[in-house]
Parts: C-alpha cells; sequence; structure tokens
C-alpha cells in the first residue's frame, strides 16, 4: 500500500513543542517515536505499506544573535524540508533518505488525468496556468451566477433609502427625530453599531456624517461578495482540443506531471530489485499496467476524503468567537468579515 499524503513529523508527535516543535535534528528520536507499536500501526495502517514525512510544514522560529548563526538557521531550515519514505513490512520498520523531493500527494487524484472528459485549458500572459474538467468549470460558473443573482435579488428588496431609514432609527440618540429630520448632524450610538471596534464600553456618540452608510449597506447583503474584484469564473478558459494554440503547451504539462508522479514508482521498482526491504516477493514490474496494480495498491488518504459527523457549522463558530469578546480583546485578521 502506498499512502496518497504526504504527512509532517512535527504535526505527527510532540517531540520538543515546549520549544517549537521537532526539527532535523530530532528525527533519530523521532525514528523511536514511530516504531511504537501504537504510533505506527496509525501511521502505517497496513502490514506492508509506505507513507513519505517531511520533517516541518512550517519554518521553526530561530534567535539569530550574529550573522554567522544567521546563516546556520538557514542551513537548518533547509534541513526540515527534507522528505523521508517510512516502510513498514510486517513488524520491520524503515526510514529511507531520499534526494527527490515530493509534492503534498505522492500521486495524483484519479480525475486528475482523466482526459475521457472534456477538458479546459486557462490561459494566462500566454502561458498554460491550469487544466480541469469543463464539468467542474461549468459547476464553478453556474454557483458564481446563482451567487450574483441572490445578492443583486437582496439589493432589490432593500433598496438604499429603506435600508439606510430602518439603520439610522434603531441607532437614534433622540427617538423623537422623524426621518425627513436626519441629517448629517443627527447623533448616533458607536457602540451600537456591530461594524465598529471601540476601546471602552461607554457610548460614543458620532454624527452620521461620519458613516458610509452606502458600504455598510452593501455588506449587509447576505449574499455580499468581499471579492468583487472576480470576474466570472469561465474567463480566460477555453478547449483543451487541437484547435487551440496552447494544445501542444498544454500536453506537454500533462506528460511532464505523469513523469513527475512516475518517480515514486521508479523509487518502488528500486527497492523490489536491490533492496531486501519488501522481501520475500514476486517479480515485480512496475512499469506495465497489470505489474503495477499486482505490486501496489494507491490509497487515496489525500483527496476525496469525506467528513464523519455533521457539517461544519462556520456562522455558528463565528458567533461563538463573537460572544467571547470583550473590553481587553484584541482583534485581527478581517474585520469588516467577522463583524459584519
Amino acid at each position: 500500500h502506498l499512502m496518497q499524503r504526504r504527512l509532517y513529523m512535527d504535526e505527527e508527535c510532540l517531540l520538543a513543542y515546549e520549544v517549537g516543535g521537532m526539527e532535523f535534528e530530532d528525527i533519530y528520536e523521532f525514528d523511536e517515536w514511530m516504531a511504537r507499536p501504537s504510533n505506527r500501526d496509525r501511521l502505517l495502517p497496513f502490514p506492508r505499506c509506505m507513507i513519505a514525512m517531511r520533517v516541518r510544514r512550517n519554518e521553526k522560529a530561530r534567535k539569530a544573535g550574529s550573522i554567522a548563526q544567521a546563516f546556520i538557521n538557514i542551513r537548518l531550515a533547509e534541513l526540515d524540508k527534507l522528505t523521508f519514505l517510512y516502510i513498514r513490512n510486517g513488524e520491520q520498520l524503515f526510514r529511507m533518505n531520499c534526494d527527490l523531493e515530493f509534492d503534498e500527494l505522492l500521486f495524483p487524484e484519479k480525475k486528475e488525468f482523466d482526459l475521457t472528459e472534456e477538458q479546459m485549458i486557462l490561459v494566462d500572459w500566454g502561458k498554460v496556468k491550469e487544466i480541469k474538467p469543463k464539468r467542474e468549470l461549468d459547476d464553478e460558473v453556474r454557483e458564481y451566477k446563482a451567487a450574483k443573482r441572490a445578492e443583486r435579488k437582496w439589493y432589490r428588496d432593500n433598496p438604499l433609502k429603506k435600508w439606510r431609514a430602518e439603520w439610522i432609527e434603531a441607532r437614534l440618540v433622540d427617538k423623537s427625530l422623524t426621518p425627513d429630520q436626519w441629517d448629517d448632524d443627527t447623533a448616533i450610538y458607536r457602540t451600537d453599531d456591530p461594524g465598529t471596534i471601540t476601546l471602552t464600553h461607554k457610548p460614543k456618540v458620532i454624527k452620521l456624517g461620519n458613516v458610509d452608510l452606502k458600504s455598510k449597506w452593501k455588506r449587509a447583503n447576505p449574499h455580499y461578495d468581499y471579492y468583487s474584484y472576480r470576474e466570472d469564473p469561465s474567463d480566460g478558459w477555453g478547449p483543451f482540443n487541437p484547435s487551440t494554440v496552447y494544445y501542444d503547451d498544454a500536453t506537454e504539462q500533462i506528460t511532464n506531471k505523469i513523469k513527475h508522479y512516475n518517480r515514486i514508482a521508479l523509487i518502488i521498482q528500486g527497492l523490489y530489485d536491490r533492496s531486501p526491504v519488501l522481501h520475500p516477493h514476486p517479480p515485480v514490474k512496475t512499469w506495465t499496467p497489470g505489474g503495477f496494480l499486482q505490486a501496489i495498491e494507491l490509497v487515496y488518504d489525500g483527496s476525496g476524503i469525506l467528513y464523519d459527523g455533521e457539517a461544519p457549522d462556520f456562522d455558528a463558530y463565528r458567533d461563538k468567537l463573537r460572544e467571547s469578546l470583550g473590553g481587553n480583546s484584541v482583534v485581527i485578521g478581517q474585520q469588516r468579515v467577522w463583524m459584519d
């Protein structure tokens, strides 16, 4: 069994977690941790299987008190990017050093090279940027157009003048004022506005002229696209067939990707031919379709994964975080997305 997903040593174990997690120099300790039956069986669940593991996903923070130490840290960071292959054969466990660098997935998703269905190519600045099935692109276009229709409908149902009146009325300091008396000097409570952050619990009064109500009206739309600069997903895409001048470029790109993924098959063939690691085994020919299927079973643990449980509710999660906000809270990130 060959596991598709590349894992990270520092995320799978808690070695040196108090100092930022493990690094390359801790790899022998990681080997001992990996050899424990419970850990081995979790990461290598089949009696004979292989998995790729990089030392770290993210760079470790290190102090650099001198120029020399800064260069040392650069070298240490490069070592932390190394990927190793762990091979299990029954109760035996091996770690293989490899000069090749692997991607997040050791082999592609099943649909990536399925040329039995119509494909589309995205060209940007004269280069083929992406290739995907027309079916997927059509789905994206339908979702985009449906979202735009819903956004426009909300604006029609909630015109700016009506929404502005309701918004101001809910925040008026002087409730006796009527809409025809509202002007730029009308005062409202700032702390009643969920779209602003204040440093005190005391109500602060501001003038209506200081509030960009048109922007607030746009962002009040539950279908508002915060990335409204995005264009129709179909823009820039064209059919992948001999009629396009980029056909040869796209074909070459696919060929190069196949060669890139085939490296892992060459490594496995070498293990069968020149190493006792996978003994005993019959003759193996991974370069033939039948031989590959007979010797290697691909485990798609990195793609097409379904979550076992209720669908995550981001709105509920965000509301829970909002409830925890207090006067001493510090909020960072996309303020308008979280606060509107």
